[in-house]
């Protein structure tokens, strides 16, 4: 694949106290290869430490992303909360000012029933992203293991969230793709065999066989994949 990275300035909106600021964002990217949990990459460049933006002003964090901006209309956010959340993330040992970011989000959905699973899920994965791409792999595992438990959820319920989150072929095949990598990851190499042989669809069955062997040896490293 062919690499389209850009970064340009913008002005935000802070969806907490409506303070405008300047942030960086990415404007135009293309991955030149993913992990074998779909994380992208680009040489050189990582777009997806920019996702999560910082208010200078109230120091909340969130994406800039419609199903989360979405959610956090819905609920009520305080000072004091923030506060909490920022407590929890100190509990955690050495995540820096990225991975902070995406624990606020993360943190900021677990802590409201209103917040879909869905997305908590995969909050809790860019989380883990983050914590690979900044070289920590303690806080990876805590936070895949989050993920998950939010995806085995997602999967075994039928509950209208799920229904309109996810065609159905994402629950026959991306779904058990995900809990499947996430489990052989964690080493839960049984576990990971199940989910991989359930994947149906032609180009993620022959990725998920060649994880499944990895599984079935005692391999829970990270391997590099082209998706073409």
């Amino acid at each position: 694949m062919s690499l389209t990275a850009e970064l340009t300035s913008s002005q935000m909106k802070c969806p907490f106290c409506k303070e405008t600021f300047m942030t960086t964002i990415v404007t135009a990217y293309q991955p030149k290869y993913y992990d074998s949990d779909l994380h992208p990459h680009a040489e050189g460049f990582d777009d997806l430490l920019l996702t999560v933006h910082q208010c200078p002003s109230c120091k909340g964090c969130f994406f800039q992303d419609e199903h989360f901006l979405r959610a956090i209309k819905n609920i009520d956010v305080t000072r004091r909360e923030f506060s909490s959340i920022y407590s929890l993330i100190d509990s955690h040992q050495f995540p820096d000012v990225y991975v902070t970011r995406f624990l606020f989000c993360s943190y900021l959905l677990e802590k409201h029933s209103l917040a879909s699973r869905t997305l908590k899920a995969y909050t809790w994965h860019q989380a883990a992203w983050a914590a690979r791409v900044r070289l920590n792999p303690g806080l990876e595992k805590t936070f895949i293991e989050k993920t998950l438990e939010h995806y085995l959820a997602i999967l075994n319920e039928s509950s209208h969230e799920v229904q309109t989150m996810f065609s159905s072929s994402e629950l026959q095949n991306y779904l058990p793709f995900i809990i499947g990598e996430i489990s052989r990851r964690l080493s839960y190499f049984d576990q990971a065999i199940i989910y991989f042989q359930k994947v149906k669809d032609q180009k993620l069955s022959n990725l998920a066989r060649k994880l499944s062997k990895l599984a079935s040896e005692g391999n829970h490293d990270n391997q590099v994949i082209e998706l073409v």
